[in-house]
């Protein structure tokens, strides 16, 4: 991400070529959900300012924009094309490519009421009947301390790169709920 900001904002090229780099090393040691959800923020947000320049007609600014995510797309290509190819030759053998049921993706999710672990974390050890889930998936306490944070930003004015993370993390957190959620 900070190369990818690094590029929204700043016209040199090198950025790209840091930019592929470190996605590569995300797609061949990354874990693959985080791999996916990377590249995923990259195009909302190429489209995001994308859609800006075009709207404000800065042309040459969009023109330059294209540019370096082309350079950074051509280099990633470069740098992983022999892992694509050995992947998408390998992938006849994978069986964990097979997709899976929706009721085995809903299995098991972070329950609603496993959100009281938010503030009484060793609660979800107690009656794991009452979280319907199992119990590593019941428990998302994060600290007090980070929770107190919480509660104080939501009385300040936030900025919209802080609307923008917490946005995200709400998205992800009302996916994880499961079948209790459209999202999922």
């Amino acid at each position: 991400f900070y190369y990818y900001l690094k590029i929204l904002k700043e016209e040199d090229w090198k950025n790209s070529l840091w930019l592929s780099t470190c996605c590569f090393l995300l797609l061949t040691g990354g874990y693959p959900a985080f791999t996916i959800t990377v590249f995923y923020l990259m195009l909302i947000t190429f489209f995001i300012k994308a859609g800006t320049q075009i709207r404000t007609k800065k042309w040459n600014a969009l023109k330059r924009f294209i540019v370096r995510n082309s350079v950074f797309a051509i280099a990633f290509l470069i740098q992983s094309a022999v892992f694509l190819k050995f992947f998408l030759e390998s992938l006849s053998h994978l069986v964990r490519t097979e997709s899976l049921s929706i009721q085995d993706v809903q299995l098991l999710p972070f329950s609603p009421a496993s959100f009281l672990s938010f503030i009484l974390p060793f609660s979800t050890g107690g009656n794991a009947s009452f979280f319907e889930t199992d119990i590593s998936m019941s428990n998302g306490y994060f600290g007090l301390i980070a929770f107190l944070f919480l509660i104080v930003f939501l009385f300040k004015k936030p900025t919209l790169k802080i609307i923008g993370l917490l946005g995200g993390g709400l998205f992800f957190l009302l996916v994880a709920i499961g079948d209790s959620f459209f999202l999922r």
